[in-house]
């Protein structure tokens, strides 16, 4: 068996389509969100497509290998997931997201082109120096050990692969949120979804405190220009070689 099949097969050894890890799952409710709001967020995020396929381009635009191994954390509904897989689909994609309810969006989403892990960021089940690109969207507010959890992409990630946080901006300013509740009511977002997403951004991080932690877990950190006016930014960083 060459090197490159060796990889495939050992990552699909630590990720069947779907495993529960009991020791280790955290339910929607631990979260504050219930079944029905998940429900109501994952119909209301299907408008913005635009919003999965531009960061699916930037993952595709940093992977260097014929068959890349993608992990997408906090994959939520499976949006990006799916839309990754659309734009690489030669890559073996895996989606990690510890809420139950997300997961059966997930799976419908996934028509069997890429595998689902609920667990939690801050414990992979997945082997060292594994996968070429890891990428996560808004779920770093959710995470209980930020630090912790970027130990482990860390650790996961080859040495040469890259890690892309797509983040809430903290510095976003008060009445710009005020004016994205507007937007959302209008384009008809409930209650629950609106105050879901508002929420977030309480538990966000600034860019310079978000590069600080990935430079203190070891990471290389590509430079970005971010203002207050950003709703959300980008940061890159590659494990060293």
């Amino acid at each position: 068996m060459n090197k490159k099949n060796k990889r495939h097969e050992q990552i699909y050894f630590t990720t069947p389509h779907i495993i529960s890890l009991l020791t280790n799952v955290t339910t929607s409710n631990q979260y504050g969100i219930n079944n029905d709001t998940v429900e109501r967020f994952a119909r209301y995020m299907e408008k913005y497509p635009e919003l999965y396929h531009q960061l699916a381009d930037q993952v595709s635009s940093l992977t260097n290998s014929d068959k890349p191994i993608i992990l997408d954390v906090g994959m939520g509904p499976g949006l990006l997931t799916a839309a990754i897989s659309q734009k690489i689909p030669q890559a073996v994609i895996i989606g990690l997201e510890p809420q139950e309810k997300m997961l059966h969006f997930a799976q419908r989403k996934s028509k069997k082109s890429f595998s689902i892990i609920q667990a939690e960021s801050g414990k992979l089940p997945i082997s060292n120096n594994l996968l070429d690109i890891i990428v996560t969207r808004f779920s770093i507010p959710y995470w209980p050990d930020p630090s912790e959890s970027i130990k482990e992409l860390f650790r996961v990630l080859r040495p040469g692969g890259h890690v892309i946080f797509n983040a809430l901006n903290k510095d976003y300013s008060r009445l710009s949120l005020i004016l994205i509740k507007l937007h959302m009511a209008i384009r008809g977002a409930q209650g629950d979804v609106i105050r879901y997403h508002m929420d977030a951004y309480t538990l966000a991080y600034t860019e310079p405190q978000l590069r600080t932690m990935l430079v203190t877990g070891g990471f290389i950190v590509s430079p970005v220009a971010v203002s207050k006016k950003d709703w959300q930014f980008i940061l890159t960083a590659q494990k060293p070689l």
